[in-house]
């Protein structure tokens, strides 16, 4: 026997799922910008990171 939740429920769990996910690479952004201030390795640290999260 197999049973299906109704399609409702699918876009309620993806809308949630939407509000509460943290926005990983504005979180990014503002790390390296306050770590890097004053310096020219900003964009050095960005590439970096962009390595590193594939």
């Amino acid at each position: 026997m197999s049973q299906q939740a109704p399609a409702w429920t699918y876009f309620l769990s993806a809308a949630v799922a939407g509000l509460v996910t943290v926005p990983i690479g504005s979180l990014i952004r503002t790390r390296w910008s306050e770590a890097t201030s004053g310096t020219d390795y900003r964009p050095s640290a960005y590439a970096l990171e962009g390595f590193w999260m594939n």
